[in-house]
Parts: structure tokens; C-alpha cells; sequence
């Protein structure tokens, strides 16, 4: 669904994105990885064209890490990243 309804804008355009910050929850086999991003529509522009959090779900199941789910939203107007999730934990 995700390339269909975006496969229009990629045919034209860049999209570069990177991780920022990572946050790492684990508990038993569960991992949950918060990773603030930004993307940019060519490798060398100055600033990101958005910024959002990506949330992966992972679990440890017949010796390897599974992703059971990805969801991810970005800042638009009314919702920004919180300072939080823009800095390393614990620094």
C-alpha cells in the first residue's frame, strides 16, 4: 500500500532518510526501537524536508530478531518531536 500510494513521488523525486536518535526498550525476547529521523529529498540538501519518530516492535524467536511491526508518523503542524526524542538518553 505504502509503495502504491507514494510510487508517483518517488518515480521524481529523492527521499534520503537517517536516524538520529535511537531509543531501545528490551525486556525478555521484546525490543522496541524508537527512531527519531529526518529525510531529505537530495543527499546534500542543508535541511531535512521532515522529521518524525519510526517505532519498530522486534521479537526473539527461532535464534533471530523478527520485525512484527513498523509504524512511523512525522511533525506537521500541532505535533512536534518533543525535546526528548531528539537527544541521546542518558546524556
Amino acid at each position: 500500500m505504502f509503495m502504491q500510494q507514494n510510487d508517483p513521488y518517488f518515480k521524481t523525486n529523492g527521499f534520503f532518510e537517517r536516524s538520529i536518535v535511537k531509543r531501545v526498550e528490551e525486556f525478555g525476547n521484546l525490543v522496541e526501537v524508537w527512531s527519531t529521523k529526518e529525510s531529505r529529498d537530495a543527499k546534500d540538501d542543508a535541511q531535512p524536508s521532515s522529521r518524525g519518530i519510526d517505532s519498530f516492535q522486534i521479537v526473539h524467536a527461532h535464534g533471530r530478531f523478527w520485525i512484527a511491526s513498523l509504524i512511523f508518523d512525522d511533525e506537521r503542524p500541532g505535533v512536534t518531536l518533543p525535546a526528548k526524542y531528539l537527544k541521546t538518553p542518558g546524556l
